[in-house]
């Protein structure tokens, strides 16, 4: 029978995190286990076992790094086990990749305690999540990013923005729905009226790279968007190309993307500051309640802004930290009522929403995105 899964806000104590040496743990053993795949701590895992190491260290906690020896299942499984073994308080995995063999390890260590990062436990691909008792998830705030994008962009003082994505998937609907309201925020605070702003949306159905969503992107940019956004990471690729032919800015929302010289942001998961601050909540709480999935936003640190801010003429750190407080304040307000028939719109905006279509078999509006995707063979080796 499938859990009944609950969701609760992760109770902010970053501060106690970082007292240093305050609480330290009289118990014997491994206190953190860290479950890698070959390339070890890299990407999400990475700043996880970071927030983890400084965390124990801070509190002369144990912590040991167990690395599967390839990147297949029952590799992960028997790392799973040998942390079972060792006797570590609380398991850790993080990413996508970990969903199904920390599915696995939860049914078959039921003493055991798992903290799954950026991602919630499943049988299969195809099945929904299924999160144990003794399982607890650390899951992205989507939409406070999607904010924290759309507010920048703004300030920086885009008026004609495009966002291009593929499958609407949930996490994506997030996405696209705190940015809209991050930009209806921004125009609020500069004073930008609705018919000075525009944005033009598109999701095209696929996650993957291909030569159309370079034409995508390209009709985009001819069509007059003055920045484009995207919250898929192989399109970025083509986001990326386009941008760079253009001469026009980019950035990314959910991750962290590839510096370039047309790179404006990246509104990522501050995995590190988040995981800090759950330590402490389990320490404080004597355990975690396990079966829940915590979602890790502004109050939480868990959002931040990768920029060069020299790049950036208008937003500061300053700036980007006071939206973040205002954000947790709930001062500024994603809003959850799903906005009109037509979909999510700007908070306190009417500006104008254009959906366009994707470069799929019909003619595009420019000239331009043929060319792009003619042009587009001559990436062949970025798909492989």
């Amino acid at each position: 029978m499938m859990k009944n899964i609950k969701c609760r806000i992760l109770i902010p104590v970053i501060a106690a995190c970082l007292l240093a040496g305050c609480g330290s743990s009289s118990d014997s053993g491994l206190h953190y286990a860290v479950v890698t795949g070959p390339e070890g701590a890299a990407g999400d895992a990475a700043a996880v076992s970071n927030g983890i190491t400084a965390y124990c260290t801070e509190h002369s906690y144990t912590m040991q790094t167990f690395t599967a020896a390839m990147d297949s299942d029952d590799a992960y499984a028997e790392q799973f086990k040998a942390a079972a073994d060792a006797g570590a308080k609380y398991i850790v995995a993080a990413g996508s990749r970990m969903e199904i063999p920390v599915f696995a390890a939860q049914n078959a260590h039921k003493k055991s305690s798992f903290l799954m990062v950026n991602g919630e436990p499943r049988k299969n691909a195809e099945s929904v999540s299924n999160i144990r008792g003794n399982t607890e998830c650390l899951v992205p705030d989507c939409k406070g990013m999607g904010f924290v994008a759309g507010y920048v962009a703004v300030k920086e003082g885009y008026r004609r923005i495009g966002w291009l994505s593929g499958r609407e998937t949930d996490s994506a609907k997030e996405y696209y729905e705190g940015f809209l309201n991050g930009v209806g925020y921004g125009m609020q605070e500069a004073g930008v009226s609705s018919d000075s702003m525009s944005v033009y949306t598109e999701f095209c159905g696929s996650d993957e790279l291909s030569p159309r969503r370079l034409a995508d992107a390209k009709s985009m940019y001819a069509d007059g968007c003055e920045l484009i956004l995207t919250d898929k990471e192989r399109i970025m690729e083509a986001v990326a190309m386009a941008s760079s032919s253009s001469g026009k800015p980019c950035a990314a929302v959910g991750f962290e993307a590839a510096s370039s010289a047309n790179l404006q942001f990246s509104v990522v998961a501050n995995w590190e500051g988040a995981v800090r601050a759950l330590c402490a909540s389990f320490d404080e709480m004597k355990g975690f309640e396990g079966g829940t999935s915590l979602v890790c936003g502004a109050a939480q640190g868990g959002i931040r802004l990768a920029a060069d801010y020299s790049k950036m003429p208008v937003v500061t750190e300053v700036d980007v930290q006071t939206v973040l407080a205002a954000i947790a304040n709930k001062q500024a307000v994603v809003s959850d009522d799903g906005g009109t028939e037509n979909g999510p719109q700007p908070l306190g905006s009417t500006v104008s929403v254009t959906m366009r279509e994707p470069v799929t078999g019909a003619a595009p509006s420019t000239g331009d995105a043929v060319a792009a995707e003619a042009e587009a063979s001559s990436f062949v080796e970025v798909l492989e």
